[in-house]
């Protein structure tokens, strides 16, 4: 019986499924860090967090739940966290790599979502390439 040689279309190619898991794991990630930099800084409770980040409650214990999250942090709970005047360092620089990987497509989205993101960034006058936000 001849043995069968593997298709060299089929070895190079990736399933596009598993490649967009990859990337919201990634992403998910990326955000389970941004709650550990904050226990880091010795913000252990849901209130503490909450206020430091200028979130309500809810919203904070929904971002913590990073297996919630389908297309990441939208660029108003992004700002509302930037804008915080308590934000400790640490936290604002995990924020701050979140937005400019995710502004680089490394988390799966399309490109009209990247646009999408990258104008209402621009809306809340958060600037990416420099990697501060401008007020």
């Amino acid at each position: 019986m001849p043995t069968r040689r593997p298709d060299p279309k089929r070895l190079n190619s990736v399933d596009p499924r598993s490649s967009q898991s990859r990337r919201r794991t990634r992403q998910n990630a990326k955000i389970g860090q941004i709650g550990h930099a904050l226990a880091t800084a010795g913000l252990f409770s849901l209130d503490e967090q909450a206020e430091a980040v200028g979130l309500s409650r809810s919203t904070m214990w929904t971002l913590l739940r990073v297996k919630h999250h389908g297309s990441g942090l939208s660029p108003r709970i992004i700002a509302r966290m930037l804008a915080a005047p308590d934000l400790p360092r640490p936290v604002r620089a995990k924020i701050l790599e979140y937005v400019a990987e995710k502004r680089a497509g490394q988390y799966g989205d399309s490109d009209l979502k990247l646009r999408r993101f990258v104008r209402r960034l621009a809306h809340y006058r958060i600037n990416v390439g420099l990697g501060s936000r401008a007020l």
